[in-house]
């Protein structure tokens, strides 16, 4: 931590500031990995790990080789889902859907069902704002979610092509308060 150091010794310090790399290079590096040590693995799979990494490389191989004995040899969505704690994050898409037409007992089925995971609550809004987020970015620039797994990217246009911009920004401001 440069700012615990004294000035006389920071004076004489290189500091490389190193920015974080984007999941989709992230999940590159990692497939690349499997393909040359001949493991087994979902694609999707790689990107919940490379979005866990938050942008490390090192941090991502580690959960990969996490995600690996977890998943007794092999790389799977389930699996990865399950062990970074991530339950119901996959299913915000359709809550989200639901949401969008009124359908109210649709979600609450759908939330009674999540809370039987014992999700993170924190990490689902979290996850419901950048969901909102990436809908309304891809409604204005469709191109400019190829950050998103192939499955992620599939849902967002469908969303984008259904929703209104005011609704967004409405069910926004809520994710935000909750």
């Amino acid at each position: 931590d440069p700012q615990k150091l004294p000035p006389t010794v920071l004076s004489r310090c290189l500091q490389f500031h190193l920015r974080d790399i984007s999941p989709d290079l992230v999940a590159d590096h990692l497939k690349n990995l499997l393909h040359k040590e001949l493991i087994d693995f979902e694609e999707d799979a790689l990107w919940h790990i490379a979005k866990a990494g938050r942008g490390s490389v090192r941090d991502a191989i580690t959960l990969l080789d996490q995600a690996i004995a977890h998943g007794q040899g092999q790389v799977r969505v389930d699996d990865v889902i399950q062990m970074l704690g991530t339950q119901g994050l996959s299913e915000l898409p359709l809550m989200l859907s639901f949401i969008s037409k009124g359908d109210s007992n649709e979600v609450l089925k759908l939330i009674q069902r999540l809370s039987e995971l014992t999700p993170d609550w924190m990490s689902l809004v979290s996850g419901l704002q950048s969901l909102i987020h990436q809908v309304s970015v891809c409604q204005v620039a469709t191109t400019s979610i190829h950050h998103l797994s192939p499955s992620e990217q599939k849902a967002v246009n469908e969303l984008a092509k259904v929703m209104a911009p005011e609704f967004l920004q409405l069910a926004y401001q809520f994710a935000l308060t909750g």
